[in-house]
């Protein structure tokens, strides 16, 4: 049996011809080194189709960040975006972002997980907390001497992820929403939330609703 995970660009997913997750957008990272200890953080609905953000981490600096879809000249929007802030970062790296997943993550004796399946967060692009449930999925379902088991992973991990990766979508589409519907949008989620990052089906959990009642 044969683990695919090997990233967005899978070697393994090419060699046996399982189909590419829907999108691969293209993320930067830049850090600098001035302390800052605010407790919230910065996102800019002004990417196209994505967001940017500017995230303090203490003693260890300033995170900027954003992600383009493919074809945007993604430096230019990411000096854009901290020249705003009047810095200049002092390192920076950048990778691709699989959207997805595919509509088959497994074939013969091979099965994918993480960014080689496409497990991540369309809203965000995060991936570490679905690649991880995808391969508790895989560990509990899969026997290596058995092919058949694979069917039983394929939908373990959909059982878990395709609900909040479905709704996900949903979140990203209102990125792109007119202005003045994400400022609207974006006030509900002020101060205390109780929204979970990872699971975006809590938008509807009572703690939301408290949340939101209680402001």
């Amino acid at each position: 049996m044969v683990a695919g995970c090997d990233g967005p660009r899978s070697r393994v997913r090419e060699a046996v011809g399982l189909p590419d997750p829907d999108e691969l957008l293209h993320g930067v990272l830049g850090f600098t080194d001035e302390p800052d200890a605010q407790e919230f953080v910065d996102v800019h609905l002004t990417v196209p189709r994505f967001f940017a953000w500017r995230i303090p981490r203490g003693e260890a600096g300033v995170e900027y960040g954003l992600a383009t879809p493919p074809g945007d000249d993604v430096t230019a929007q990411f000096e854009s975006f901290t020249d705003g802030y009047g810095v200049d970062t002092d390192r920076r790296c950048s990778g691709l972002i699989p959207i997805g997943p595919a509509d088959s993550v497994t074939t013969g004796r091979v099965f994918l997980i993480g960014d080689a399946a496409g497990h991540n967060k369309p809203f965000t692009g995060g991936g570490i907390l679905y690649g991880m449930t995808a391969a508790d999925c895989a560990a509990e379902t899969i026997d290596p001497r058995d092919p058949a088991t694979l069917d039983a992973y394929e939908r373990a991990w959909r059982d878990e992820l395709e609900r909040d990766i479905r709704l996900g979508h949903l979140v990203r589409g209102a990125y792109s929403l007119p202005e003045a519907v994400q400022e609207a949008g974006m006030a509900l989620f002020e101060g205390e939330i109780g929204v979970h990052m990872d699971r975006p089906t809590s938008l509807f959990s009572r703690e939301q609703m408290r949340a939101m009642l209680s402001d």
